[in-house]
């Protein structure tokens, strides 16, 4: 008896290309999340990596884009390969660049925090090109323009077109949320979990370098100020010098000419020339031991200034001090 052919097989290709044309018209709609996905699903980061992005404790929608970012910590000529950039006076700490995010594997101690910061930074580049301006470049440029002065020397850095896709990284990971919009607050919570630990995390890298700034500025003010009196003290110490000098000319004089009459208004005159020596001697010791504080806080400035640009250097692939210190 011949055998009856089976229809499901047909009925089954009829359902998968039934499914496929739904899943078309969902991808028109969702091109990004579904690109993501696929893209992410062979990422296998690495245990620093993971890390890293732990830390930063982000949402699913984040976290959906951090693995389709397919994140590399690199050494300085990987990452310098990567992340070329034309930005010779700004130390270069991570890029997004073709769809990935590279991050400088800087390994300071004392900069604990700046891997993590720079992860979230260029996490939020890949989230601008997904979803550029999503209705909150008015809400990023008023935020610029009331805290201008904290952000303008970053920005200065960057082109017009590249400006507010640099602010949008810059205030979600600088600005604590008393200094954002509910918009913009709102709008950063999509993608990380608690964006105060973001803020934190760059905080504490960047206090080291402002704790330095802000002790190299108040030396600064005690070398000026101390500069200015052992200036004072040296002028006044020479005038009183050529003014004993001519007395002491004169006492000299008068002692060969006779013109003492008794040794008691000799020795009178004598005692009082003395005493101003001694006194200048006493003005010379305070102008030296000024002289010598001076010289310690200078130490001290530049001992911040070395160590500023060791840091520096540590999160900068191109090495570039950015400071000289004083007297070289």
């Amino acid at each position: 008896m011949e055998q009856k052919e089976s229809k499901s097989p047909r009925i089954a290709r009829i359902i998968i290309a039934v499914a496929l044309l739904g899943g078309a018209v969902w991808i028109g709609s969702k091109g990004n999340e579904i690109s993501d996905i696929v893209t992410g699903l062979g990422y296998e980061p690495t245990p620093e990596i993971s890390q890293m992005v732990d830390e930063i404790n982000l949402t699913d929608k984040g976290m959906r884009i951090m693995k389709a970012s397919l994140p590399e910590l690199q050494d300085a000529d990987n990452f310098n390969d990567s992340c070329a950039s034309d930005e010779a006076d700004t130390s270069l700490l991570g890029c997004y660049y073709n769809r990935k995010i590279y991050i400088f594997n800087i390994e300071n101690e004392e900069l604990n925090g700046v891997r993590q910061s720079t992860l979230a930074h260029e996490l939020l580049h890949a989230v601008w090109e997904r979803y550029p301006d999503d209705g909150i470049a008015e809400e990023l440029d008023v935020v610029y323009r009331k805290y201008r002065d904290e952000l303008s020397e970053h920005m200065s850095h960057y082109s017009d077109d590249a400006q507010i896709d640099e602010l949008h990284s810059v205030i979600g990971t600088q600005l604590d949320d008393s200094k954002l919009s509910e918009k913009l607050r709102a709008h950063y919570d999509e993608y990380f979990k608690n964006r105060a630990e973001i803020v934190k995390y760059y905080q504490l890298y960047e206090g080291k370098f402002e704790e330095l700034k802000q002790q190299n500025e108040q030396l600064k003010q005690q070398i000026d100020a101390l500069t200015a009196e052992i200036e004072t003290l040296s002028d006044n110490y020479e005038r009183t010098v050529d003014t004993l000098n001519h007395d002491i000319d004169l006492f000299n004089s008068r002692a060969r000419n006779g013109y003492y009459s008794s040794n008691a208004s000799f020795q009178t005159d004598r005692n009082r020339l003395l005493d101003r020596q001694t006194a200048l001697d006493e003005d010379y010791e305070q102008i030296v031991q000024k002289v010598d504080e001076v010289n310690v806080l200078i130490e001290k400035y530049n001992e911040n200034v070395n160590h500023s640009n060791e840091l520096y250097d540590s999160i900068n692939s191109k090495v570039k001090a950015p400071e000289e210190a004083l007297g070289e």
